[in-house]
């Protein structure tokens, strides 16, 4: 198994059996990147319920009456052109609203398959860990225990030694049982502590196993969310500049309207139309 630098897996391991440093870095890591995308997705809703309430809004703003005019002049169809085109931007404000809405959903639905996957690994190298970190805690008991029954049973055999040539039989038959049982003692915890390595030798060795493949969906995931991300506010750009766009388009068609306003034109139509007498009261005489 390789574990090339430049990688969650070739950049995180721990520098003992009972730490979790480097695997907790990632996955702190890894939870803070789902909370900035949590944060776009809460923006994103946030934005389409403040679009949405423009364009009703504005809607609602476009449905004003214009005043009942008998004649129809150049300052009226400016009017109507601007009263029309504002009913069209409410729309595009709408459609932006359900566009921000949909690209919402789909960090929601994005963030919560990443925040499963994530946390079926985590269990998982922290169950391996668990088990790692308790086996290594036996097996260093082991070790003591040998090591304790080692000098016992060294001690033993150099007492039973010099008391083997001495004039005490009865002592030295008890010191020779002593060092034999010390013996034995020592044999079974060397038994002991090297079933223990060989335990903790598997439990290492599932361990990195699981490490490495969290760390590498881990990664992956990481590459994901920051390609979604990036991906959403690029697209969300591109809503905002289509509507900047359609809107330029509105207003020109208003000003192209509104050159058209001519106050001497609108004030010569009135009076032909409503002109009731062009001389003044004339004087009583008498």
């Amino acid at each position: 198994m390789s574990y090339p630098p430049g990688t969650f897996r070739g950049s995180f391991w721990e520098r003992d059996f009972v730490t979790q440093t480097g695997f907790e870095t990632v996955v702190t890591h890894v939870k803070e990147g789902q909370r900035a995308c949590k944060w776009l997705e809460d923006y994103l809703k946030l934005r389409s319920k403040a679009e949405d309430e423009f364009a009703k809004a504005l809607l609602k703003a476009s449905k004003l009456e214009l005043p009942t005019m008998e004649y129809s002049g150049t300052l009226k169809s400016s009017l109507d052109t601007y009263r029309t085109e504002a009913e069209e931007e409410a729309n595009f404000h709408s459609n932006l609203a359900q566009r921000f809405s949909e690209e919402a959903s789909k960090l929601n639905e994005f963030h919560g398959k990443q925040k499963e996957e994530r946390k079926k690994h985590e269990d998982i190298v922290h169950r391996t860990h668990k088990n790692k970190a308790e086996l290594y805690r036996k097996m260093m008991q082991c070790k003591s225990s040998y090591e304790s029954k080692c000098k016992s049973s060294e001690k033993a055999d150099s007492d039973a030694e010099k008391l083997k040539f001495g004039n005490k039989p009865k002592e030295a038959e008890k010191a020779k049982k002593n060092a034999a049982q010390c013996r034995s003692s020592a044999l079974k915890a060397d038994e002991d502590y090297k079933s223990s390595i060989g335990c903790v030798e598997s439990a290492r060795q599932l361990w990195i196993t699981e490490h490495s493949t969290a760390c590498d969906v881990f990664q992956r995931m990481e590459e994901d969310r920051i390609k979604c991300m990036r991906n959403t506010v690029w697209v969300c750009c591109n809503f905002v500049s289509d509507v900047c766009c359609k809107l330029d388009n509105s207003r020109e068609r208003i000003r192209q309207i509104t050159e058209n306003c001519d106050p001497s034109s609108d004030i010569k139509e009135f009076i032909a139309q409503k002109s009731t007498c062009i001389a003044p009261l004339q004087q009583i005489e008498y």
